[in-house]
């Protein structure tokens, strides 16, 4: 059972295109009153307010490329320092990447919490149906060809292979079945990780 004085592990809610991983991620933060990390919603902020030390965010952005680890790591090592440790975050959009992984260690190490993994698997084929359907109900034209569909979960399938490996190393990896009802997934998420909690 995890130590009453030990902060609440935070949430990494990671997931391929169409899986419904962010609306997985707002059902726990409303479950644990959570603060969440949403990396987009960060960029689209910093942006906005035009905020000294993020000026060289707004091309990479406009562009639809990733921003360098130079600005997310800042992003997160800021949000992270100003929440506070009762409160559980639940990061959304972040890590993507193995080097992404390096700089949220040494940040978590750095305030004194610690993330566990959510992974909402989706069969590929599953996840492409999904896509192509969405984008005709709500007029996606970036997810309306099947090619380009295919090559943004084939680019995920290849990244995740190493986050996953990380997490699942660390003992902090937990998979659920994505291809079922959101509530089905919804109610996985949270057995699991109060299993993992308790026993932690």
């Amino acid at each position: 059972m995890m130590k009453s004085n030990s902060s609440p592990l935070d949430i990494i809610v990671y997931g391929g295109p169409g899986s419904g991983k962010s609306t997985q991620a707002e059902f726990l933060i409303e479950e644990f009153k959570a603060k969440h990390l949403n990396m987009g919603g960060l960029l689209r902020n910093v942006i906005a307010k035009k905020l000294s030390g993020y000026k060289d965010t707004e091309p990479y952005v406009n562009a639809g490329k990733l921003v360098p680890e130079k600005i997310s790591s800042k992003l997160v090592r800021n949000f992270v320092k100003d929440s506070p440790k009762s409160k559980r975050i639940i990061f959304d959009g972040y890590p993507r990447r193995r080097l992404q992984i390096s700089y949220l260690e040494k940040i978590q190490k750095e305030f004194g919490r610690k993330a566990i993994m959510v992974f909402v698997d989706l069969p590929a084929k599953v996840a492409k149906d999904r896509l192509i359907s969405r984008a005709k109900i709500e007029g996606r034209k970036d997810d309306a060809d099947p090619k380009i569909v295919g090559e943004r979960i084939a680019v995920f399938k290849k990244q995740s292979e190493k986050v996953l490996d990380y997490y699942k190393k660390h003992g902090r990896l937990i998979v659920v079945n994505g291809d079922q009802t959101i509530n089905g997934v919804k109610k996985d998420i949270f057995k699991n990780v109060k299993e993992y909690e308790y026993n932690y």
